[in-house]
């Protein structure tokens, strides 16, 4: 009896169970040893050890950090990874070529520029089908200076605003009327293979002389899009974070003595690929943070700038579309420590959105959205093509059309007012502060 209950698991006595037990367990191994027990014991303690090590690990290792940290960085801070560590794409003539004529293109309007406009080929069409709306929308008081490359990452910006030996590179320059220079839908030229001599005039920019040093001290606003390229090449979203605070770290630098801002704008959506899109949806949500955005305008914003004739699409319909991002809780509200990020209510803030330091976080993909809608952070599946605004993009489903770089247009005209306006609040406060501590020291 005891034999059975062993083996069987009940105290059926049946001819037919009886065979079976015997078929499926041979007689020799009904009664496990104590030596046997002993052995599995060790071999589940070990499996157990093992599982709680590699949670441990994981936890140390591939956890994502909280956005707060990251909002504290100085530049010294910054990780340092593929995407924020300054490289040339040397190996590709028209970039090269390109990058040379942007350069001579700073040292010609430096002294004039008042919006820098730093990104990628989605930045660089300003100057192509986006040309008309930024001619018919934005004032041209404002002399924008477009430092988009197409294909660039985070890593090839940052080449290019510290410019080469910043951290030993020495890539040289190519004259751009000697090469082609592509510009977003045309095919890459590249030097023939084995052919060196077929790069012509090759000439090296003197060390330290990047995109950003001529630009003048009258440019107080700078506008971030960047980082769809680095989720094109499978970048970490934490990665690409990485990169965009340390331009963000450049551009503050420079623009600082004039109480510049920076506008960074979260990805905007696109439809070609499932991964990119995913990757961007991770990026955003460390960019814009994960909880509810705030209203990019206040009531007051809203009637000044409506007054001014600031918002193209109409006050209230702007206000819709363009959301700011969730902001990190004063040292006040948060309770919870340094370690989480989080504020009282669970709220997990931007890792960049940070006003007390002229840095901005604006999404504006609510625009570019037939349901008119920003996609929610935890989004992760694939964005179908009847939820893009289609006639606002071209059929790569990533680049804008001329109806894209128009809105964009009216959501940018907004924005800038906006920030100027701070700035000379900004400025008649620090007056006040001055003149009340000249009077207190005389």
């Amino acid at each position: 009896m005891s034999s059975r209950l062993l083996v069987g698991g009940s105290g059926n006595n049946s001819p037919a169970s009886a065979s079976t037990s015997h078929s499926l367990f041979p007689s020799s191994s009904r009664v496990a040893s104590p030596v046997g027990l002993q052995v599995a014991k060790i071999v589940v303690l070990l499996a157990i050890g093992g599982l709680m090590l590699y949670a441990l690990c994981e936890s140390f290792l591939f956890a994502r950090p909280h956005h707060a940290h990251v909002a504290r960085w100085s530049a010294s801070d910054v990780p340092k990874s593929l995407a924020s560590t300054p490289a040339a794409r040397s190996e590709l003539p028209w970039w090269v070529a390109k990058v040379r004529s942007l350069h001579s293109d700073v040292a010609a309007r430096a002294d004039t520029t008042r919006l820098l406009l730093l990104g990628d080929s989605i930045t660089q069409g300003w100057g192509e089908q986006g040309r008309p709306a930024l001619e018919a929308f934005l004032d041209p008081r404002w002399q924008p200076l477009n430092l988009g490359v197409s294909g660039d990452q985070t890593q090839h910006l940052l080449w290019r605003l510290m410019g080469p030996g910043s951290e030993g590179d020495a890539a040289a320059i190519i004259p751009a009327s000697q090469v082609p220079d592509p510009f977003i839908d045309a095919p890459a030229t590249a030097a023939p293979a084995g052919n060196p001599a077929a790069i012509p005039a090759v000439r090296a920019r003197p060390e330290g002389a990047g995109e950003l040093a001529p630009v003048g001290r009258q440019c107080r606003l700078a506008v971030l899009l960047l980082g769809t390229n680095n989720s094109r090449w499978g970048s970490r979203a934490l990665d690409t974070l990485y990169g965009l605070r340390r331009i963000i770290v450049l551009v503050q630098e420079h623009l600082a003595s004039q109480g510049g801002h920076v506008l960074v704008l979260s990805l905007l959506p696109r439809g070609d690929f499932e991964a990119p899109f995913l990757l961007n949806q991770e990026v955003n949500a460390l960019v814009l943070g994960e909880g509810e955005q705030m209203d990019a305008f206040s009531a007051e914003e809203l009637e000044a700038l409506e007054a001014q004739g600031d918002f193209p699409l109409g006050a209230q319909e702007t206000a819709r579309l363009v959301r700011q991002a969730s902001s990190a809780p004063s040292p006040a509200e948060s309770t919870t420590g340094p370690d989480t990020g989080a504020s009282p209510s669970g709220v997990i803030p931007s890792a960049l959105h940070d006003p007390s330091s002229g840095v901005f976080v604006y999404d504006v993909s609510a625009a570019f959205l037939s349901s008119g809608e920003a996609l929610p952070s935890a989004r992760r599946d694939m964005l179908l093509e009847e939820e893009l605004e289609m006639d606002l993009f071209k059929p790569d489903k990533l680049h804008l059309s001329a109806k894209g770089y128009e809105r964009w247009a009216k959501l940018l005209v907004p924005l800038l007012a906006k920030h100027e306006r701070l700035q000379q609040q900004e400025a008649r406060q620090a007056d006040v502060k001055a003149a009340q501590q000249l009077a207190g020291t005389a």
